[in-house]
């Protein structure tokens, strides 16, 4: 018998089975656990070679209105980590706190609260620069059409803005392929018209977990990016502990091209032969159903058609209904990937 451990929230679900009806394990690679140092020298390195884009040092100019977005609460993108290195370039190139601000890109997600904010970037963060989270129902800004016909309505502190700076992290993703990149202009700081006609292009085969090239839903999402006039993003890809292990800056698809690339190097796996039954642990997202499923997609390819999926996640935080709709408010059933 072979003893499988699943990741499981803080700790971890095992499984027994008889080795002869073990096909094989797809475990977390030896990823050796960085030290702070290491994790903010590998942001250092990023933002000091961005990739298709000026350094910060050129971008950033006093008086101009900066803002940084950051992914919200589902994410596990350890922003407080990733600021500091920024906020010291931008103050560096003359840049006032006043002038600096930070959206919780959350899309149609719900808001964050204070304390949520404190644990994403940072408790002085939040005492010393402007905090908001985007509302994707007020204060929009229409840019018009996407060269798909999605009409472009964006965060009006983002277009408004001299400089925007995006922090998230790389992962796979269900219909944008993978996340980071102008995942976080669409849905992020996007109005509910421009997510609801981004994301109701789910039905097309090309859209695809891991794939970004030819992906129309990540193409539209970039095609709005550029709309928005992002200027750089700041990507992670994360340890299984969620400690910083690569990070890529730059152009929001130059960059996010290889952040992919070097995420496929850690995590990619090939598939010698389908399995009748897959085990899949959603960790370290599985704290909601709905991304909990997101591991269900990875595990499809796994496993023969007809046969079957099992789901190890705790899904110990709940959305509430309310009377008017969903906690973010109302919305159609193609909206509830993000």
């Amino acid at each position: 018998m072979r003893t499988v451990s699943v990741p499981y929230a803080a700790s971890e679900k095992r499984l027994e089975v008889a080795d002869s009806d073990l096909l094989a394990v797809f475990d977390y690679p030896g990823i050796a656990r960085p030290t702070p140092e290491q994790e903010r020298a590998t942001v250092e390195r990023a933002l000091e070679r961005p990739i298709g884009a000026e350094p910060l040092a050129r971008l950033a100019r006093p008086g101009k209105r900066v803002v940084i977005l950051v992914d919200d609460w589902t994410r596990p993108t350890p922003a407080h980590k990733v600021l500091p290195a920024i906020l010291e370039r931008l103050i560096e190139a003359g840049c006032s706190e006043a002038d600096i601000s930070v959206v919780f890109a959350k899309g149609m997600h719900r808001r964050l609260s204070h304390e949520e904010m404190v644990r994403k970037v940072g408790r002085e963060v939040v005492a010393r620069l402007d905090v908001a989270n985007h509302d994707p129902h007020a204060d929009l800004v229409d840019l018009g059409k996407s060269p798909a016909g999605t009409p472009v309505l964006i965060n009006r502190r983002v277009v408004e803005a001299d400089l925007r700076i995006a922090v998230g992290s790389v992962m796979a993703h269900p219909i944008a392929g993978f996340g980071g990149g102008a995942k976080i202009v669409v849905p992020g700081v996007a109005g509910h018209e421009t997510i609801h006609n981004n994301h109701c292009r789910a039905d097309d085969p090309n859209i695809v977990i891991g794939r970004v090239e030819g992906n129309p839903i990540r193409a539209d999402m970039e095609d709005i990016a550029r709309m928005a006039r992002l200027d750089l993003i700041v990507n992670t890809i994360l340890s299984p502990g969620l400690e910083i292990v690569e990070a890529v800056a730059g152009d929001v698809v130059a960059a996010h091209r290889e952040g992919v690339a070097r995420y496929r190097g850690l995590y990619g796996v090939a598939i010698e032969e389908l399995a009748e039954v897959g085990v899949v642990g959603a960790s370290p997202r599985d704290a909601t159903f709905g991304h909990a499923t997101f591991a269900l997609y990875a595990g499809a390819a796994m496993v023969k058609p007809g046969g079957s999926l099992i789901l190890v996640a705790p899904c110990n935080t709940v959305r509430v209904r309310r009377k008017t709709g969903w906690d973010s408010g109302s919305r159609p059933p193609c909206l509830q990937m993000s």
